[in-house]
């Protein structure tokens, strides 16, 4: 009796995990691994999400330039949240969610923003102890970045990346002639492949602002993001 009931204990937490917005058809499997007293490193694989796909789960889809990030523990968990200033909506809803002030736990509907996303993700740093989830994207104050983002179920105004790392575009800068690039990597994670079902390493890819854009600008003549 006590082996069943544990059985069923461990089905229905395998069941909230599979349904989980945050990773349900984007983290296919997600193992824990603790390497010190102070570190907790996440082996994670993303199931692929072409550009149509990510337009498709996205409720907006920016370019934004973040201005802060910070991490807070939750339930036990660390999460950073990171408040982007909106310099161009491409796609989606526009909405002015509010500051990460406003998530503390006796919320009373202040901080709001003008034109400013607030983006919450899994991992981060508090005090001593360091929570790092491979293929979720390192978001940094000062970077510029494309992304696609859904909004969090669980965080009332944030939004989360579509595909961890996979919905995130850092912008850069080429040195040499001044053009400007997007960059999308998912280094350190897997990424499962549901059409060859087989899982390969996370990898960098780059290309010209302008045509990444020219390229969304086609996506979205055949699909819409939620926010339409």
């Amino acid at each position: 009796m006590k082996s069943q009931k544990v059985e069923k204990s461990k089905s229905r937490r395998v069941k909230r995990a599979t349904v989980s917005p945050l990773l349900c058809a984007v983290v296919i499997a997600l193992t824990l691994c603790l390497f010190d007293s102070s570190t907790l490193v996440f082996a994670t694989t993303l199931q692929k999400l072409s550009l149509e796909e990510m337009t498709r789960a996205s409720n907006r889809i920016v370019q934004a330039k973040c201005l802060s990030v910070e991490s807070r523990m939750e339930e036990g968990q660390v999460f950073t949240l990171a408040t982007f200033e909106v310099t161009q909506t491409l796609a989606g809803e526009e909405t002015t969610p509010r500051s990460p002030e406003a998530f503390a736990p006796t919320d009373r509907g202040k901080g709001r923003g003008t034109r400013t996303v607030v983006v919450r993700q899994p991992g981060g740093r508090v005090g001593n102890l360091h929570a790092v989830v491979p293929g979720a994207p390192l978001l940094a104050p000062g970077e510029e970045a494309i992304l696609f983002l859904e909004r969090d179920p669980n965080a009332r105004d944030a939004f989360m990346v579509v595909g961890l790392s996979q919905g995130h575009m850092r912008i850069l800068k080429e040195p040499a002639t001044g053009r400007r690039q997007v960059r999308q990597s998912t280094l350190g994670a897997g990424i499962y492949d549901p059409q060859t079902k087989r899982v390969r390493p996370g990898t960098a890819r780059q290309m010209p602002l302008e045509e990444f854009k020219r390229e969304l600008r086609r996506t979205l003549e055949r699909v819409q993001p939620q926010g339409r």
